[in-house]
C-alpha cells in the first residue's frame, strides 16, 4: 500500500538503544557484537524450535490470530496466514521471543512486533483489544498500515519501550492513553492528523526520541517542554503557535537535535537557547518569530545546522555566533538583517552562511529596500526583546552520555535523525 523508507523499524532505533544501554527490558539480538545489558535485563531470545505449548507465546497467539481475521489485505501474508497449535511465532521475522524472567522459571514470551509498511487494512482496524492484550510486548512498531481509532490504556503494560504508529490513519486529539506507558523511550506518531495541543505530560517521559512531526497539532507548546530527557525531538509541520518556551534550557544535558520548522511560532528566541550546548542540530525556519539573535547563540558550541530562514528576524548577526567551529549550515535566508561582519562574510564565501533575501547593503541577493524600509520601519513591541535577550553563562558541554561515539571528531556530514524523520 505504502512505499515507505523506514529509518527505525530494524536498524536505528535498536543499535542506539542498546549503544545508549537504555533498552532496559530486551537485548535486540538483530544488532551485531551488542555490549552486554545491564544485570536485571533478560538473555536475548534464544534460537528454539521446541515446541512453545504452555508458554506465554501460546497466548500471544491467541490474541494474534484474532487480530489477523480482521485483516482485509496487507503486504505481509498476514491475512491469509493461519495460526495453528504447532505454528511457531518466534521464526516468523516480524515476531521476536524472549525468555521471560518474571518467575523462577523462564518462560518464553512474545516480546516485539515489526508491521512496518505492511499497509495492513481492514473494517475499522485497530490496535485497541490487540496491544493492550499482549502484556510482555516491550516493542511495537506499525508505520504505514491503515490503522485508526483510539489507541488503548498502555499503563499495564511494563515492558513497552518503543511504539511506532507513524503513517496510520489516525485523527482527534493528542492520544493521551500514550502517558500512561511510563517506561516508553522511543514514541514516533508523525504523518497522522492529530489536533488540539501537545499535552504538559509528554515532556515528562522519559524519552530518547519524540518524533510527533507531520500532524495538526495546534496552540502554545506548554511550559514544562524542557523537562525533557529527549535527545531526538520533530515538532515540524504542524500548526503550533505562541513562543518558544524559556523552559528550554534545562534539556542542556540531552537534546541534541530539535526541529520546529514550518509552524507558526511567534515571538523572540529565548536566551535560554543558548544553554543547549550539545545541541548540533537547531531549526525554527518557516514561522512568525522576530527580534534579533540573542548573543547567548554563541555559547552553541555543538551546533552544526542552525536554521533560521523564513521569519521575521533583525539585526546584525552576532560575530560570535560566525565564530562557532562546528558550524557546517547557517540558514539565515528571508528575514530582516542589516548587518553581517567580517567572521560571518567568510562564512558566505565558504557557502556555510546564506544571507539571501534579507537587508544587508553590498551584499547580492537582497531584499528590495523599499521593502526593508517599510518593515525596519514597522513599530515594534513595547518591550523588543529585550526581557528574554538578557546574558546567559556559556556552559562548558561535558561528554554527552547520548551518541558520543557518533558525536567524537568534528561537525557530521549530514544532519541525522530529525531531518531523516520529515520524509517517509
Amino acid at each position: 500500500m505504502y512505499k515507505i523508507s523506514s529509518i527505525f523499524a530494524t536498524h536505528f532505533v535498536h543499535t542506539i538503544l542498546i549503544l545508549l544501554l537504555l533498552c532496559s527490558i530486551y537485548q535486540v539480538v538483530v544488532v551485531v557484537a551488542t555490549p552486554s545489558p545491564p544485570p536485571s535485563s533478560p538473555q536475548p531470545p534464544s534460537a528454539s524450535s521446541s515446541s512453545l505449548n504452555g508458554s506465554k507465546v501460546q497466548e500471544a497467539k491467541k490474541v494474534i490470530q484474532q487480530f489477523f481475521k480482521g485483516i482485509t489485505s496487507d503486504n505481509c501474508g498476514f491475512s491469509h496466514l493461519t495460526i495453528t497449535d504447532t505454528t511457531d511465532l518466534c521464526k516468523n521475522p516480524k515476531f521476536g521471543c524472549s525468555l521471560s524472567k518474571d518467575s523462577l522459571n523462564k518462560t518464553e514470551c512474545l516480546y516485539a512486533i515489526q508491521f512496518n509498511e505492511c499497509g495492513i487494512i481492514g473494517k475499522n482496524i485497530t490496535i485497541d483489544g490487540f496491544i493492550d492484550k499482549l502484556p510482555d510486548v516491550s516493542i511495537f512498531h506499525a508505520n504505514s498500515n491503515g490503522f485508526e481509532g483510539n489507541i488503548p490504556v498502555l499503563s499495564h503494560l511494563p515492558y513497552l519501550s518503543e511504539l511506532d504508529l507513524s503513517n496510520n490513519n489516525y485523527s482527534g486529539n493528542f492520544p493521551m492513553n500514550v502517558l500512561g506507558a511510563t517506561n516508553l523511550t522511543f514514541l514516533d506518531l508523525r504523518f497522522n492528523s492529530f489536533t488540539g495541543p501537545v499535552p504538559p505530560g509528554l515532556f515528562n517521559l522519559e524519552l530518547l526520541a519524540l518524533f510527533i512531526n507531520n500532524n495538526n497539532f495546534d496552540q502554545d507548546l506548554p511550559s514544562n517542554m524542557g523537562s525533557t530527557l529527549a535527545s531526538f525531538i520533530n515538532l515540524a509541520n504542524n500548526k503550533l503557535t505562541g513562543p518558544i518556551p524559556k523552559s528550554i534550557g534545562l534539556a542542556s544535558n540531552t537534546l541534541l537535535e530539535i526541529l520546529f520548522l514550518n509552524n507558526t511560532f511567534s515571538g523572540c528566541l529565548p536566551s535560554e537557547i543558548g544553554l543547549l550546548n550539545k545541541a548540533r542540530v537547531f531549526d525554527v525556519s518557516v514561522n512568525s518569530l522576530t527580534g534579533p539573535i540573542p548573543e547567548s547563540f554563541s555559547c552553541l558550541e555543538s551546533i552544526e545546522y542552525l536554521v533560521l530562514e523564513k521569519n521575521e528576524f533583525y539585526g546584525s548577526v552576532p560575530e560570535e555566533v560566525c565564530k562557532l567551529r562546528n558550524l557546517t549550515k547557517l540558514t539565515l535566508s528571508d528575514n530582516y538583517f542589516t548587518q553581517v561582519g567580517p567572521e560571518c562574510r567568510k562564512l558566505i564565501q565558504k557557502g556555510v552562511l546564506d544571507m539571501k533575501h534579507n537587508c544587508v547593503m553590498g551584499l547580492p541577493d537582497q531584499r528590495d529596500p523599499k521593502i526593508c524600509a517599510g518593515f525596519l520601519n514597522k513599530p515594534k513591541p513595547a518591550q523588543g526583546c529585550g526581557e528574554i535577550n538578557h546574558s546567559v553563562t556559556c556552559k562548558k558541554a561535558a561528554t554527552s552520555v547520548y551518541l558520543n561515539s557518533e558525536t567524537e571528531g568534528g561537525p557530521q556530514p549530514h544532519p541525522t535523525l530529525t531531518y531523516k524523520a520529515l520524509s517517509l
